[in-house]
């Protein structure tokens, strides 16, 4: 009953939080709508894994974040790249993508190379009902995707642009490393990046639904991908994927971690 008020309290509302010491200690727009740790001002203990994976980003890298949220993975992304790099932000909720434009827009980012689009990432270039979750906007998700139990119902729904993410390359250029965090639609983003996966062959840290786990192994198993542990410190390989998946393509996994789990 209190967590449902607090929830509803949090509808709408932005505040400013700062990024970890490792990422500049750069401000942000987040807000409780999106989930409520955003009201704690430590962003570290939000996501440490999505964080630890930023640290092992570099200079003048291009990064996409597809299912950005409020950017705390964005934003640590593009600082550790650097003005030589990019980000490219896709996000459908356009609450959350014009927290991450005011985010870009700061003067403490002005040297970041941020850039925000809102759209979902699917399999088709078409027009999709976008489900907007009654507790945390952090757990939208299309309707194809079916309904999340963490959602706790539909606020609402919209309908949204969906785009392949192949088709992006032609206006934002190769990526080197691509985040996903899409509440069940993992298939229809990897089989609209075929092209990226067969050819351009970015490294890739997924986050995937157990319904999703077997099929979406399945696709990088195809296209030669070696998979390892999301939440792991150190690297160990997994055989199918966890919550937290890293997928490396297999000519620049050499050297890692021979350990392999189940």
């Amino acid at each position: 009953m209190i967590r449902t008020l607090i929830e509803r309290w949090g509808r709408g509302k932005i505040v400013r939080r700062r990024l970890p010491k490792a990422f500049g200690r750069r401000s942000i727009h987040v807000s409780p709508d999106a989930a409520l740790k955003y009201l704690f001002p430590n962003l570290e203990r939000g996501d440490p894994s999505l964080l630890r994976i930023a640290t092992t980003l570099s200079t003048a890298q291009s990064i996409w974040d597809i299912g950005a949220n409020v950017g705390l993975f964005t934003f640590a992304a593009a600082h550790r790249v650097g003005s030589p790099g990019k980000v490219l932000a896709v996000e459908a909720d356009p609450f959350l993508a014009d927290l991450l434009q005011r985010s870009a827009q700061m003067p403490s980012n002005s040297d970041l190379n941020v850039r925000v689009l809102c759209c979902a990432a699917s399999d088709e270039t078409s027009v999709a009902r976008f489900l907007i979750a009654n507790r945390g906007r952090a757990s939208n998700s299309l309707e194809q995707s079916g309904h999340r139990t963490q959602a706790g119902g539909t606020r609402y729904a919209q309908y949204v642009p969906t785009l392949k993410l192949d088709d992006l390359v032609e206006t934002f250029g190769v990526p080197d490393f691509i985040k996903v965090d899409v509440e069940g639609a993992e298939m229809q983003v990897l089989r609209g990046a075929q092209h990226i996966l067969s050819v351009h062959r970015p490294s890739f840290y997924i986050e995937v639904s157990g319904a999703q786990s077997e099929h979406v192994a399945a696709v990088f198993s195809a296209n030669k991908y070696v998979l390892f542990d999301g939440d792991a410190v150190d690297p160990i390989r997994i055989d199918s994927c966890r919550f937290n998946t890293l997928a490396i393509p297999a000519e620049r996994a050499c050297g890692l971690d021979d350990t392999t789990t189940t």
